[in-house]
């Protein structure tokens, strides 16, 4: 951990994060997880709007920061939590990362396979935690059901199907608001499929239906093979 070690209710270290970003998903669902949690303290949080950084600092806490890139250089930031669209997910991870963060990034991790090369052999090369925000892999029930393959108690395993969608909100003004984009969406059952098949999965088809009137939300699927 970088900087003076602190103690945490539950007696251990005191991990610093700062966040990278007031995305919506940490505004409802990560930002108050971490002021739970008496082992994480977060001492910072960035966005291009200093107004909105200032926002989420006098619910959760924290510094707010103006720009991504000052947050990276703080000395009191052991770990970068990463929400930020998807397509920037690959360029702040290995900022981060050269920063010496470790880092917690939101799904999907990156958008092609040689920037997440890329990054795992950073982390690697520094001795830095990389890891993709995927909660539903470590819920009981999954283990249960890879015990349950493992033990051959339900047979064979030879066909998943998954599907998965994000209900769309609105704002104060009845508008609906798109929640996520086709990646967000599409890495969960990508990623279930992984679990129980394997990591070694290749596309065989996909198609992508556009956003319509009575289908406000981009949609697509794919056809997986081992």
């Amino acid at each position: 951990m970088n900087g003076p070690e602190r103690t945490g209710g539950a007696g251990g270290p005191v991990l610093r994060i700062g966040v990278l970003g007031c995305a919506d998903i940490a505004e409802r669902r990560m930002l108050p997880s971490m002021a739970r949690q008496p082992l994480v303290e977060v001492t910072a949080i960035a966005s291009r709007s200093l107004a909105k950084a200032r926002a989420f600092t006098g619910r959760f806490g924290g510094t707010p920061v103006a720009g991504y890139a000052a947050l990276l250089e703080r000395d009191d930031v052991d770990a970068v939590y990463l929400p930020l669209p998807p397509e920037l997910h690959a360029e702040w991870t290995l900022r981060a990362l050269q920063a010496g963060k470790h880092v917690l990034c939101e799904k999907p991790f990156a958008a092609r396979l040689a920037d997440a090369d890329k990054a795992v052999s950073l982390a690697r090369e520094r001795g830095l935690l990389l890891m993709e925000s995927f909660m539903f892999l470590h819920h009981s029930q999954h283990a249960r059901v890879q015990q349950l393959i493992g033990d051959g108690l339900i047979g064979e395993l030879r066909l998943f199907g998954s599907e998965f969608g994000i209900p769309l909100r609105r704002d104060a003004d009845g508008t609906l608001r798109r929640a996520s984009t086709l990646p967000e969406v599409a890495a969960y059952p990508l990623r279930a499929a992984q679990l129980f098949l394997g990591p070694h999965l290749r596309v065989a088809g996909a198609h992508v239906s556009p956003a319509t009137a009575h289908g406000p939300a981009t949609a697509g699927g794919a056809r997986l093979t081992a």
